[in-house]
């Protein structure tokens, strides 16, 4: 056979690892005991770029000559080919260009079977293709998911933009329709005097005894937070309309609130000024030993008009736990112009030096069934007496005054 194949007449037969390497794209080089590596099998094509003289079989191939990347892990695999251990260690991946200038990725692996010691060089161009599709198909997906962001942060912007202006148009509209209408029902309300501008109520639907009780004990359930809701209109309107059954269903839902102490008659100011003394009322002039504190503790009156005077009374406020005591003091002044100018003050009773924090003191009116709050202050823990700012007010006028502490409150009704 071999004088054959030195006249050329037969082909030597072919180790079929020859073709394994070949297919896989790799140059095995095996490790001789003098320490030169020997190409195995068939060469890939690629190495021809890096050895041209790679053509005859067997090859001796020097792979640091080759590859300068090589220089550091040949030492590595040469210490652990001494190690006499199976297996294999890889060097990591690299790039190395070939005498046209193309850029290769490259990874070796030192392989030690016990009887050969084998070097492994993997052209991976095909990897790193796929590598590099994937890294651009995830930048692309997070540009994608940047830019859906972007777009949705627009769209609320353009949202919240959108009903702004349709609320201010929708106010103008409003706006421009009233401009138009007012002068019209204006006309009509002159020109036709006799006709009825208001349409016809139907009336409420009467509720009996048995009927009323029902819709008290339902309603008065504190759980339901809307009772006008949870009835139809016309049994709502007929049972507020019966004042005893509304004061029924007030005692039900607010009992410490149905149970706070007011004057059943409002106190007459204008009286005080011809020495009329109301119920649980007294003089200032005329101390107790309740009242006998506030004569130092009380502001200078000034300007207080022709006539003056100064009422003081005890509040109690039953709280849950306890009761506190306070003192209300009301004092008037009458002006030429029959207008009263009255100051309110709050003081601690006797034994107390300040007045409990958070204590509440409130004036003010009721506009069809609706309170307003006109003024207002709120005790700190170490305030000696509180005060509103004063006010003034004309014959008839009607105003009340709350005193609050947390869920206590006393109320004092006047009229001038």
């Amino acid at each position: 056979d071999l004088a054959l194949i030195r006249e050329k007449q037969i082909t030597p037969r072919s180790d079929p690892l020859d073709d394994l390497f070949y297919a896989c794209n790799m140059a095995a080089l095996r490790l001789d005991d003098d320490g030169r590596f020997v190409l195995i099998g068939r060469a890939p094509d690629w190495l021809a770029g890096f050895c041209p003289d790679v053509t005859v079989r067997p090859c001796d191939l020097n792979p640091e000559n080759v590859f300068s990347f090589l220089n550091n892990f040949l030492h590595e695999a040469h210490l652990f080919w001494r190690a006499d251990q199976m297996g294999c260690i890889k060097s990591g991946v690299w790039i190395e260009k070939d005498d046209a200038g193309n850029d290769h990725l490259f990874e070796a692996t030192a392989i030690n079977t016990g009887e050969l010691k084998i070097l492994l060089i993997g052209d991976e161009q095909s990897t790193l293709s796929e590598k590099q599709s994937l890294i651009q198909k995830g930048r692309e997906l997070a540009l994608g998911h940047r830019s859906l962001e972007k777009t949705q942060v627009e769209l609320k912007v353009a949202h919240d933009d959108l009903e702004e202006r349709v609320r201010e148009r929708t106010y103008e509209l409003e706006q421009q329709y009233c401009d138009r209408l007012l002068p019209a029902f204006w006309m009509a309300h002159e020109i036709c005097t006799q006709s009825s501008t208001q349409a016809a109520l139907s009336p409420l639907p009467p509720l009996t005894e048995s009927q009323s009780d029902n819709l008290i004990q339902r309603l008065g359930n504190p759980a339901i937070s809307f009772p006008r809701l949870a009835v139809p209109f016309g049994q709502w309107g007929a049972l507020l309309e019966n004042a005893a059954w509304r004061q029924q269903l007030l005692t039900q839902r607010h009992p410490r609130l149905s149970a706070v102490p007011m004057a059943l008659q409002p106190v007459q100011l204008l009286r005080w000024l011809r020495g009329w003394l109301e119920t649980g009322w007294q003089l200032l002039e005329a101390p107790s030993n309740s009242t006998a504190a506030l004569n130092t503790g009380l502001r200078s009156s000034q300007n207080l008009g022709i006539a003056s005077t100064r009422q003081v009374k005890r509040l109690s406020l039953e709280r849950e736990f306890n009761q506190e005591t306070v003192l209300l003091l009301v004092e008037i002044g009458l002006h030429e112009n029959e207008q009263l100018r009255i100051s309110v003050q709050l003081h601690p009773t006797s034994g107390r030096v300040s007045l409990p924090a958070n204590l509440i003191l409130e004036i003010a009116s009721e506009t069809n069934e609706m309170m307003r709050v006109h003024q207002s202050i709120t005790s700190r823990s170490d305030d000696a007496y509180i005060q509103l700012p004063s006010f003034r007010c004309s014959p008839g006028t009607k105003f009340n005054l709350y005193v609050r502490l947390d869920d206590a409150m006393a109320i004092e009704q006047f009229v001038v």
